[in-house]
């Protein structure tokens, strides 16, 4: 829904905290943004960043992202597309699918409903989580080797 044109006004702080979403994938919290910004507009508020915030979904221009048991964090719409959480970390990032209207018509044609809208979060690690998982297997294995081969001399010497 894109309320452009209904009467909203693009604020120095509206304009900064869209600025700010469209530059980073990190899909960053009100207070995140609020950090980044006191960067560029001076004596922001953290209210000021939830009203524009607030402003700026009701227009159509940003979209909540809300992740189970997560903080609601915040992303400039830019066509469709998921989000895959990281289980570890928490990191957030995009994924390209174009999946919206066949899901939205299973749904209608499943439940009667008429769909105005949904969200979907896959859930996984990130690369920077798996690579150290991997690491984590390989020292244990490393480790449960050194204690085989340890067990191994002492029923030799036994």
């Amino acid at each position: 829904m894109d309320g452009r044109g209904n009467g909203f006004r693009m604020t120095r702080a509206r304009a900064a905290i869209l600025d700010v979403l469209e530059r980073t994938r990190s899909h960053p919290t009100a207070d995140e943004l609020h950090r980044s910004m006191r960067r560029r507009v001076d004596g922001v508020s953290l209210a000021t960043v939830y009203r524009g915030l607030d402003a700026l979904i009701r227009d159509g221009r940003v979209r909540v992202v809300e992740m189970q048991g997560g903080p609601r964090r915040f992303d400039a719409v830019s066509g469709d597309h998921y989000h895959v959480l990281c289980g570890r970390c928490g990191r957030v990032g995009d994924v390209a699918l174009r999946l919206r209207a066949p899901l939205e018509s299973a749904v209608v044609g499943n439940g009667g409903f008429r769909v105005t809208g949904h969200q979907l979060c896959f859930t996984g690690l990130c690369p920077a989580c798996d690579s150290g998982r991997e690491k984590a297997r390989e020292t244990s294995a490393g480790r449960r080797g050194r204690w085989q081969s340890r067990e191994r001399r002492q029923r030799r010497t036994s």
